[in-house]
């Protein structure tokens, strides 16, 4: 698996979206990264494993983004 070492001020939503081009792998990389499950920022350092393969894009949210207007 590869590895990717987070920014300051990235979140998981932010990572998926520059990885993959949409918010639908944020919640592949939250669950393949329990150890960061109260992150909402990442102070930087923080090395995550990405999924063997990209996660399809679709249109929805993270569940931490669902039932809101956020």
């Amino acid at each position: 698996m590869a590895i990717y070492t987070a920014k300051q001020g990235e979140s998981f939503d932010s990572i998926a979206r520059a990885l993959w081009g949409g918010y639908a792998g944020a919640q592949t990389l939250y669950l393949l990264n329990p150890q960061f499950a109260g992150t909402l920022v990442f102070a930087g350092g923080e090395r995550l494993l990405l999924p063997e393969e990209n996660p399809q894009t679709v249109n929805s949210r993270p569940p931490w983004r669902q039932g809101g207007n956020i």
